[in-house]
């Protein structure tokens, strides 16, 4: 069984010339366009803007192919466009050389709709609410909200069941137009000039009258089945009933109206008793980094805004502006430094006030440099105190030494033939001690002991070398090195070292290096001693 394809569409040789100059129409200079007729231009502006659909199959390049269609969400026009299908600088171009093309509708709602949400984003900075839609589609559009909610207030015609619509489905038709209005109006901007062409404030209270009208009477129970629930809160309205929440959109309208300078009278019920709890702003649209000024500027222009095409040139003109004031702003400021610098009238000399905040400031900078440091605390002060005993004692012994080299080179003299005579400027044992008392113990304990030893012997050196004298700090002969400290405590020395033209803390070391060179010069004596004893064989 064969089955029957469509038959072939064969385009006119007016659509294939359409076709070719709509999927190039950026390429022709803005002048050729002038040979056009109105509806020409519109057919091309359905071409261009189909053809650059997201999800087209462009297979052969021609509108004319039959595919099945995409259907995307989101984007520029809620169908997954993401830019619009002519530039707006190319647009423009065409149009301020061919005035008979630049009120095209077509080319307003498919193109210039696009480019003014491309380039200015709802809900942006640049882009107020006042400029959300055309003024005569904002004013069509809050009027039809208006008579939705009207109509959700009027009885089926001639039953429930008419037309084969069963009395829920009339229910929740109503509930969806409802909700889609009330979510509009809440959204939208409001002032005096919208509420006089549209009517949408009389619609809206007639609404909430004949609203409250069932519920006075039973509570709400003889509301019609046909009729939405007005009284339960919706999660999308701030969980609020629709009742409430158009009653609180009426008293915020109210509100401004009577920013605006226009009388409002108080019904009879006494609702408008809230209208002072609503600032205009709400409602208006004002944002809050726009001023009144600002504001009322742009609900004036956003009026003579018949087009998409219109918007796109205000706000284009807005942001310039805005770029404008905000560099005279800058400028001003800067002039204000040079004009408004505060001078210096009067220079005082310093005074004891001064010294001390000087003073102040000093202790401060000094306190935060021992934080810094992790010098300032009770753990800093303890290792300071520690590391100052220690440095102490290090500093006391390296000073004995100090004063025993002194002492030691003071004593010297002039040596002769008949031994060591002392110097006249060399200090006696009780300036010794009285000098060393300044240090510590151990100080004076070994320069005492230095001092007695080195005299004695250089006394006693021709007489009796091994005699032995007593000394200061001194146990036992002159041999034994035992210094007696403070606390019973006693300490070993080393061995005096001999007198010779060498004195200080090296004097150990030297005497060191002496004794092994005279026992590596007794062991080659030794060896040239064998060397020389003949050998005899045993016989």
């Amino acid at each position: 069984m064969s089955t029957i394809s469509p038959p072939a569409v064969v385009p006119t040789l007016s659509d294939l010339c359409l076709e070719t100059i709509a999927n190039s129409m950026e390429k022709y200079p803005p002048h050729c366009f002038s040979l056009l007729a109105e509806s020409e231009w519109n057919e091309i502006i359905r071409k261009k803007h189909r053809n650059t659909a997201p999800g087209q199959n462009k297979a052969g390049g021609a509108s004319y192919q039959i595919s099945a269609p995409v259907v995307l969400s989101g984007g520029l026009d809620g169908r997954g466009r993401t830019i619009p299908a002519v530039a707006d600088k190319i647009l423009r171009e065409i149009e301020n050389q061919n005035p008979h093309l630049s009120q095209s509708a077509v080319s307003d709602e498919l193109v210039w709709r696009d480019c003014v949400e491309y380039k200015f984003r709802s809900g942006g900075m640049a882009r107020p609410r006042v400029f959300q839609y055309p003024w005569p589609m904002l004013v069509e559009k809050l009027k039809s909200s208006g008579d939705a909610l009207l109509h959700v207030l009027m009885p089926p015609p001639s039953g429930p069941d008419e037309g084969g619509c069963s009395e829920a489905s009339i229910r929740q038709q109503r509930e969806d137009k409802m909700m889609k209005s009330i979510q509009f109006l809440g959204h939208s901007i409001m002032s005096i000039e919208l509420l006089a062409q549209s009517g949408v404030g009389k619609a809206v209270k007639k609404f909430v009258k004949g609203c409250k009208k069932f519920v006075a009477t039973d509570g709400g129970k003889s509301i019609p089945r046909w009729m939405p629930d007005i009284l339960a809160p919706r999660p999308n309205l701030r969980l609020l009933s629709p009742l409430q929440y158009l009653d609180k959109l009426l008293s915020g309208w109210k509100a401004v109206a009577s920013s605006s300078g226009v009388q409002v009278t108080a019904s009879k019920g006494g609702d408008d008793q809230t209208v002072v709890t609503f600032a205009p702003e709400q409602f208006s649209g004002r944002d809050k980094r726009t001023s009144e000024e600002e504001h009322r500027e742009d609900v004036a222009v956003a009026m003579t805004c018949r087009q998409w095409r219109q918007i796109f040139q205000s706000l284009a003109n807005r942001e310039l502006a805005n770029v404008a004031r905000y560099g005279e702003k800058m400028r001003r400021l800067r002039e204000d430094l040079h004009s408004d610098r505060p001078k210096i009238g009067h220079v005082g000399t310093k005074s004891a006030k001064s010294k001390s905040v000087i003073a102040s400031t000093m202790r401060k900078q000094s306190r935060q440099e021992e934080i810094l440091n992790k010098s300032r605390g009770t753990r800093a002060r303890m290792a300071a105190v520690a590391s100052g005993r220690s440095g102490s004692s290090g500093t006391a012994k390296i000073q004995a030494l100090r004063q025993e080299v002194k002492q030691k080179r003071s004593r010297q003299g002039a040596v002769g033939r008949s031994g060591v005579v002392r110097s006249r400027t060399a200090p006696t044992m009780r300036q010794t001690a009285g000098a060393s008392k300044k240090n510590t113990s151990f100080g004076a304990s070994v320069a005492a002991f230095s001092s007695s030893s080195s005299s004695s012997s250089a006394v006693t050196s021709k007489r009796a070398p091994n005699a032995s004298s007593s000394a200061r700090g001194m146990v036992g002969s002159v041999g034994s090195r035992q210094v007696e400290l403070s606390g019973g405590k006693r300490m070993g020395l080393p061995k005096q070292p001999i007198a010779s033209k060498r004195f200080g803390v090296f004097a150990a070391i030297e005497e060191k290096k002496r004794k092994a060179a005279a026992t590596e010069a007794y062991a080659a004596k030794q060896r040239r001693a064998n060397d020389m004893t003949p050998r005899f064989k045993k016989r």
